[in-house]
């Protein structure tokens, strides 16, 4: 699904168009609490602009997260959205790996 430019005139800037492109392979990590709207407030956004989605829910709250991506994954072609779980050590790793063109998370800036 394209989503269609959006153009404006700004007083002091000009004719902005605003273009929604897929970045490619996001990384979303999400927190304990809140897991279903967290995880999923990363994961929409990434799905609509056209980019895979690799989401690691919190090791906590993993349940509700993968129950409703096997529901979503029935809507989605194989490998659009991918959730892997496990501890601190899978969050610093995909963190770090340079496969993904971005990152999303819910934490502190010490996270």
């Amino acid at each position: 699904m394209d989503l269609p430019d959006e153009e404006s005139e700004m007083e002091q800037v000009g004719h902005v168009v605003k273009r929604y492109l897929p970045l490619g392979v996001v990384c979303a990590i999400s927190p304990w609490n809140l897991p279903v709207l967290l995880s999923f407030v990363k994961v929409l956004p990434g799905l609509i602009t056209g980019n895979t989605i690799v989401l690691k829910p919190s090791p906590f709250t993993p349940l509700t997260v993968l129950r409703i991506a096997d529901y979503v994954n029935q809507l989605l072609p194989a490998g659009v959205l991918n959730v892997v779980t496990g501890g601190d050590d899978l969050g610093q790793w995909m963190t770090s790996h340079p496969a993904f063109d971005k990152i999303a998370f819910t934490g502190s800036t010490r996270i």
